[in-house]
This record gives structure tokens, sequence and C-alpha cells, in this order.
């Protein structure tokens, strides 16, 4: 890669073995360009990903740093996300309403794919620029828990929903509360087959009538499993209780109690953005 002069658009066959001459240390110079392209960096996401029935996916609506790695990605995430929330409007389990969340859940995402791509291309740039120079490259940060967190940021399992209207904790105990939170990845939703939601019920509960009502209301769109063989510390609720895992993996409801009121929220959380079964 080599920046363009202020105010140059494309370069020439000489320019581009000139170039590579130098990159080589002088020991050769190609002679037959037989192909190049100049190639621009983008970090640009649009204003609205949706409006109306017209959705942007993919690069159609966002354009990162090749660095990141996380461009063809990230469009099959914007794909997934559409296609669950437009397959239950299809088929009647949900309001034409849910697809707007769509462009509110992906912005989120979005947005931090390109701040991810960034940091990844200003480290590349960082070496690149300490090796031409001469330097020293910057040392790579060898703390377990940054490493992990770097992990999770270029492999795009820690993105957070939390803020989207289909997210909810109940009687949460904020920024303190065990990890993950609502809106974050469910680990072990790969456990999980089907593209439905499932509804996790940890330990006891309190009242046995509000789960079977629930199950009766919910079970065409929703699986419910009571003690589902999964430990609870990986939803983040240690002692007990309910998660509600959306058709993408992320957690859409939490509760440390599985007590009438937190069954009663979980049922007003799902009809915000899903039609129960009319004969329950």
């Amino acid at each position: 890669f080599q920046d363009l002069e202020e105010g140059v658009q494309t370069v020439s066959d000489e320019d581009v073995a000139a170039r590579t001459e130098v990159r080589l240390g002088g020991r050769s110079r190609p002679t037959d360009v037989i192909w190049f392209s100049p190639f621009r960096m983008h970090r640009r996401i649009v204003s609205r990903l949706a409006d109306g029935q017209r959705f942007l996916i993919g690069d159609a609506a966002h354009l990162s740093s090749p660095f990141g790695g996380e461009g063809l990605n990230s469009g099959l995430h914007d794909g997934y996300d559409l296609a669950w929330k437009l397959a239950l409007v299809l088929r009647g389990d949900a309001p034409r309403s849910l697809l707007d969340d769509y462009a509110v859940e992906r912005t989120i995402a979005d947005r931090h794919v390109l701040d991810v791509s960034d940091d990844v291309h200003s480290g590349i740039i960082d070496i690149a620029d300490a090796v031409r120079e001469g330097r020293e490259p910057p040392a790579a940060v060898a703390d377990p828990a940054t490493t992990a967190l770097l992990r999770n940021s270029r492999v795009m399992i820690d993105f957070d929903y939390a803020g989207s209207p289909l997210v909810a904790d109940y009687r949460g105990s904020g920024a303190d509360a065990a990890e993950p939170h609502p809106g974050q990845r469910y680990p072990d939703w790969t456990r999980f087959g089907g593209t439905s939601h499932h509804v996790l019920v940890f330990g006891p509960v309190a009242d046995a009538a509000s789960l079977a009502r629930l199950d009766r209301r919910w079970s065409k769109l929703a699986q419910i499993s009571h003690d589902p063989g999964v430990d609870p510390v990986r939803a983040g609720i240690p002692t007990g209780g309910v998660v509600l895992i959306r058709p993408d993996g992320h957690i859409g409801f939490r509760s440390p109690s599985a007590d009438a009121g937190a069954l009663a929220a979980l049922d007003r959380h799902l009809s915000s953005y899903l039609t129960p079964d009319p004969t329950a």
C-alpha cells in the first residue's frame, strides 16, 4: 500500500514499476505491469439502514478498512438480523413494526464494527510506520483479560444491542450485574437448535400457573425449557431466574427470579413485538 500524493487520482504503469522497485530495495524493477488498481480506504455508514420496505445490508450500508477483515461478516450479520425479523412478520407472528428495529439494532452493531476496524487499521499502520522509520514496532498487549476482549472484537461476538426496544432487564442490578447482559450474545446459544426464541427457566418456579400460561401463549414462537441443563452463570443469573434468547443468539430479556411478576414481565416483553397464540 502507498498513499497517493494530494490531488493525485491514479498512477501509471511507470509509477507502479518505480514504487515496486523501491519496495524491493532497488534489486529489481518490473518491466511488464499487467494490472493494478488504486484502492481507497473508507469509514462510512449510511444515515438510515431502512426506509419503509427498503433495507440496506453489507457494503451498501457501511464501508470499513479491509484490515479489519469484518466487512463480509458484518454483512452476513445484517442479513441474519433482517431475516429472522422478516420471517416472523411474513408468517403473521409479528407486526410490521418489528422491521423498524432492524435499523435500530444494526446501526448499533455496524458502528461498533467501524470502530474495531479503525483500531485494527491504526495498529497495522503504526507497525508499518515503525518498520519504515527503523523504530521498534509497538509491543502487543499480553494481559489475558485485554487479549480476550481483543479476540472477541476480532471475531465479532462482542457487539451489544443494549438500548434496543427488543432488549429488557427485569429487576436487574445495573452495570454491576453479571455478564452477559441483555443485548449481549448468549455463549451457549449453539446448544439450542432451530431459529425460534428460547425461554430458559433456571431453579424453582414460584408460580407454576404463570409458567403454564406463558407456555400456552408462546409455545408456537418460543421453546420454553425449565432447568435446561446449562449453567445459569453463563446467562448472567448465577442463582437462577429466567432468560429469553432471541433467534440471533442475543439475550432479549433477563430476570434473576422466575416468580409471577418476572414471568408477567416476560410476557409483556414478548407481546411488545410478537403476536401470541390467539387461542391461548
